[in-house]
């Protein structure tokens, strides 16, 4: 700008918390990847899938599945949508007594859906 001393890059100097914090995330992802390469070894991640409650696939496509819980035919279908994290759809029914879809089936649902 006319008449200041500033340089182009001196309003940049302000950004350096952001880019900072960017990098540091970065690293963390990397880091978690690792971390998790390491937990898992060298067997596919889908092996790792292991659902507690019977199911069957009801919906399948190439980037997802629908799995079907469902106990009976009667009832207000039940979507959950599983986060896509280290355990992947199988969070949501992941153990006897820390099942979501046993909860919901528990609960007097019937028909329930995830998205796998």
């Amino acid at each position: 700008m006319p008449g200041t001393s500033e340089t182009p890059f001196s309003s940049l100097a302000l950004l350096w918390p952001a880019l900072a914090a960017e990098s540091a995330s970065e690293f963390a992802s990397a880091v978690a990847r690792e971390f998790i390469d390491l937990a898992i070894g060298s067997q596919p991640r889908a092996a790792q899938l292991q659902f507690t409650t019977p199911n069957k696939v009801a919906l399948e496509l190439t980037t997802g599945r629908l799995r079907d819980f469902s106990t009976g035919a009667d009832g207000t279908p039940t979507l959950v949508c599983a986060p896509f994290a280290l355990h992947r759809a199988a969070i949501a029914d992941l153990a006897p007594c820390h099942s979501l879809v046993a909860a919901l089936q528990g609960a007097g649902l019937t028909r329930v859906f995830v998205t796998d």
